[in-house]
C-alpha cells in the first residue's frame, strides 16, 4: 500500500533528534477501504530523513488507530535515528511515549544505568 498523504491530521508529537533537531509525528484520520472492507490509519515522521507515508490496517477505525500507534513506536525504535530520538515528556531515556515491544521499561531496566 503507498500512501501520499496523511490526510487530516487527527493526532501529533513533537520529538527532538540529537536534542535540537524538531522531529514530527503524525497520525492520520483513519477512512474505509472500499476495496478490501478495513480501515487504514496512516501516519509519518517527519524530520528524521524519512518521510515515507505509512499505513496500518485494522477491522475498525480503533483497531487502525491502536496498530498505527503501535508501529510507529517500533518505527522510531529502529529507525536510523532511533538513538539520537527523544521527548521532553519522557521519563527516561529512550521514552518517546508510544508503546513498544518489548516494553519501555523492560529496555530501561536491561539498557543499565543513564551516563
Amino acid at each position: 500500500m503507498q500512501l501520499k498523504s496523511v490526510g487530516q491530521v487527527i493526532a501529533r508529537r513533537e520529538l527532538r533528534l540529537d536534542g535540537d533537531r524538531p522531529v514530527e509525528v503524525l497520525l492520520g484520520k483513519p477512512y474505509l477501504d472500499v476495496e478490501t472492507g478495513t480501515c487504514i490509519c496512516p501516519y509519518q515522521t517527519k524530520g528524521t530523513g524519512d518521510e515515507r507515508v505509512r499505513g496500518a490496517v485494522g477491522m475498525d477505525e480503533i483497531e487502525a488507530i491502536t496498530c498505527a500507534v503501535h508501529m510507529l513506536g517500533v518505527h522510531l525504535r529502529i529507525g536510523d535515528a532511533a538513538d539520537g530520538l527523544s521527548w521532553d515528556a519522557g521519563s527516561f531515556k529512550g521514552d518517546l511515549g508510544f508503546p513498544s515491544w518489548p516494553p519501555a521499561t523492560d529496555l530501561m531496566r536491561l539498557s543499565g544505568p543513564e551516563d
